[in-house]
């Protein structure tokens, strides 16, 4: 018959092979996580120098109209064009 502080032994070491899972599992989720603010946050720039660069003002965006349901950007007619 198993002695108790063997049972505990073997409780406490099956303890602490979860948690080193669990951490090596979290280190992972971090660096997908840095990895993916990473990637968005160069699109974001990536995105507002495009913005910039297409802007027919050279990139003043004031009068500026936002279609936020379709996501195109669109300037205001001016009297008199199509």
């Amino acid at each position: 018959m198993p002695s108790v502080v063997g049972l505990l032994e073997q409780r406490e070491l099956g303890a602490r092979r979860r948690v080193d899972e669990l951490r090596e599992e979290a280190d992972r989720i971090q660096a997908g996580l840095a990895a993916a603010e990473q990637e968005w946050q160069e699109w974001v720039i990536a995105r507002r120098r495009v913005d910039t660069v297409l802007a027919p003002d050279g990139g003043d965006t004031a009068g500026t109209k936002i279609t936020w349901m379709c996501g195109i950007r669109t300037r205001p007619r001016r009297p008199g064009t199509r």
